[in-house]
């Protein structure tokens, strides 16, 4: 894959931007799925219309669980409805994204370094309380409509013979949800967080910086075996699982990629 636009996808404002600002503030953060609004010490993190009450909740719990943990996250207060959206109400993660440190080449080593090392406090924590990775990832692949039977069919019996854990696996690990305020960092954006192995949650951290640069990505993986003594093979087996996920998801220039990965598994 060539390298994309070094710079963060620009995801469009809220529809109901105003009335939001009013009620929770300015906007500090916005993703595929959600705008997060922030006043003083309270954040909102607002899902765009479509996105389910099961998802709102499921969000919330996984957040608490994580704080429970003692793992550096937001607080989750409540979960409510405001004009025909769900919205989480949580602790304010004051500071700037590991992202703009990682854009920047005089940072960009020890925002790297920062970025492992945030992972593997993720990974070295385990627990029996996450839904399990597996179960994820079996029900991503089987909901993927893009995807046709036989490429599924494939894909699934793949992750029936991957190894299982119980590590804290983020999911959706990259800089944009990493906050850094001087020496203290906060991660966020905890909703496909489950519990499994290690390996298949650096693949996904690997694959999204792909999509951003190449060259992140190989940079990534290789401090990141460095400093675990994991295997490049071991992290990659799990590349046509995540690569079928996504599938048809992101821009469209990457699907003949992703199919020849998922051919190849």
């Amino acid at each position: 894959m060539k390298d994309t636009e070094n710079k963060p996808v620009n995801y469009k404002g809220m529809d109901n931007d105003v009335k939001f600002r009013e009620l929770f503030g300015e906007e500090v953060g916005r993703g595929r799925g959600s705008v997060v609004y922030a006043r003083g010490d309270m954040a909102t993190k607002v899902y765009r219309k479509g996105y389910s009450k099961r998802l709102a909740f499921s969000e919330a719990m996984m957040m608490a669980t994580i704080e429970e943990l003692g793992l550096p996250t937001t607080k989750i207060y409540s979960v409510r409805e405001v004009e025909g959206h769900f919205a989480l109400e949580m602790s304010r993660a004051k500071g700037k994204q590991l992202l703009d440190a990682f854009l920047n080449e005089d940072t960009y080593e020890s925002a790297m370094a920062t970025l492992v090392d945030l992972q593997l406090k993720l990974h070295n924590t385990h627990t029996n309380t996450l839904i399990p990775l597996v179960l994820v990832l079996k029900g991503s692949v089987s909901t993927n409509v893009a995807l046709d039977g036989e490429r599924k069919a494939k894909i699934l019996k793949l992750i029936d013979t991957m190894p299982d854990g119980d590590a804290v696996c983020h999911c959706d690990f990259h800089p944009a949800n990493v906050i850094v305020d001087r020496d203290s960092y906060t991660i966020i954006d905890f909703l496909e967080c489950a519990r499994g192995n290690a390996y298949a949650d650096s693949c996904r951290t690997y694959l999204d910086l792909y999509l951003l640069r190449e060259k992140n990505a190989d940079d990534y993986l290789d401090l990141y075996c460095k400093k675990s003594g994991a295997k490049k093979e071991d992290i990659l087996a799990w590349l046509p699982i995540w690569e079928a996920i996504l599938y048809k998801l992101l821009d469209d220039k990457y699907s003949q990629e992703f199919l020849n990965t998922i051919d190849r598994a």
